[in-house]
């Protein structure tokens, strides 16, 4: 127990230092144009937004006809998941089911208690914990099928999750 909860810590500490290099980064940028003309402040997207593939492109890329990907709300109720939600730890793994009302069926815990498709496509899974906080978020990976971990600044659980189909 107490090695999973260190390493939960040393994840979210290296989250946290990633965030700090990335503004620190940008405070220079406009601190120090190169020009030396003052700039407007450069508007922030998180990496979690700006990495985001896209969902609604066609399936084509394994060859034969190319068709519409399936609604993700659809794609996430039609079937039963396994969350791996604690890979690089003890390998920590349950079933999840999501239910029409936004809450996790089986699986449901504090931690894991609803969800909700955020994203100017829906296209991100944002999983919260009891509390209403933000647990973690994932985006679909048509080509395999699961549900992958992205980094957001919200969250608290493991880095490195993901979600994949029974």
């Amino acid at each position: 127990m107490f090695g999973e909860r260190i390493a939960n810590l040393k994840s979210r500490m290296e989250i946290r230092d990633e965030k700090i290099a990335a503004l620190e980064a940008r405070l220079l940028e406009v601190a120090i144009p190169s020009n030396g003309v003052a700039q407007p402040a450069p508007t922030f997207t998180p990496p979690s937004l700006r990495q985001v593939p896209q969902i609604d492109k066609p399936v084509g890329e394994q060859g034969g006809p190319s068709k519409p990907i399936p609604s993700l709300r659809n794609i996430l109720l039609s079937r039963k998941w396994m969350f791996h939600f604690s890979p690089g730890g003890n390998g920590g793994r349950k079933p999840m089911t999501f239910l029409p009302d936004s809450s996790i069926g089986q699986g449901r815990n504090k931690n894991e208690h609803t969800w909700r498709l955020e994203g100017a496509k829906s296209d991100l899974l944002v999983i919260y914990r009891e509390d209403g906080s933000v647990q973690n978020a994932f985006y679909y990976s048509d080509k395999a099928g699961k549900f992958d971990y992205i980094p957001d600044s919200r969250a608290v659980g493991f880095r490195n999750q993901f979600i994949e189909p029974i």
